[in-house]
């Protein structure tokens, strides 16, 4: 009867063990594996717009050449709605002398004359403003994550001097972290952008 008893009693504790035991084991897997994971796929992401490359043909040239620029935009995250990338010519009073020679975005881009309305203050047409020089404005519409295009320029500056190009890709519908540069020049648009100079001499 004692050994009986003995034997139920190291049977019910084995049994409190093993079921101690998967418990922790299932709370592990849980806390390491599943809850992380889950929580992950409740966290907001965004799309992450870039200028990954930024190619002048010539640092210098003389008053009346050509150089060309050619810029590639990425969305390192997920995919975007819209996403803009825009080159603008503050030295320049109008798109004569501005070419688009290559790209492969999806929509055909646009060039910009001074005056012609444009968004700002990363609202699109939220916040219309008039352009004060011109610019080529490429989009996608969507943006698949992950990928990237370009678009090849050919710009005859007007006058020998320094001449600035200013660059930024912005996505729609925007918040405060998907645009970039997230610091830099302001544009004409009140949007950061990242500036080049090419030096323009008198032949």
């Amino acid at each position: 009867m004692i050994t009986n008893s003995k034997t139920r009693s190291r049977k019910k504790t084995l049994i409190v063990v093993v079921a101690i035991t998967s418990l922790l084991a299932i709370y592990l897997v849980l806390a390491n594996i599943f809850f992380p994971q889950f929580y992950l796929s409740l966290v907001q992401q965004y799309p992450k717009p870039e200028i990954t490359s930024v190619t002048l043909s010539n640092s210098s040239i003389s008053q009346g050449r050509s150089f060309e620029i050619t810029v590639v935009g990425t969305n390192s995250g997920v995919t975007s709605d819209m996403q803009t990338l825009s080159v603008s010519f503050p030295n320049m009073t109008s798109i004569d002398g501005i070419t688009i020679k290559d790209d492969n975005f999806t929509q055909h881009p646009m060039i910009i004359n001074k005056g012609q309305e444009v968004g700002s203050h990363y609202q699109g047409t939220q916040f219309p403003i008039y352009s004060q020089y011109p610019m080529v404005e490429s989009y996608n519409r969507p943006w698949d994550g992950g990928t990237s295009h370009a678009i090849t320029i050919d710009v005859t500056p007007g006058y020998a001097g320094k001449f600035l190009v200013l660059v930024k890709s912005v996505c729609l519908p925007h918040s405060d972290i998907i645009h970039y540069p997230s610091s830099g020049v302001l544009d004409q648009q009140s949007e950061y952008s990242t500036p080049y100079v090419i030096n323009v001499t008198k032949p």
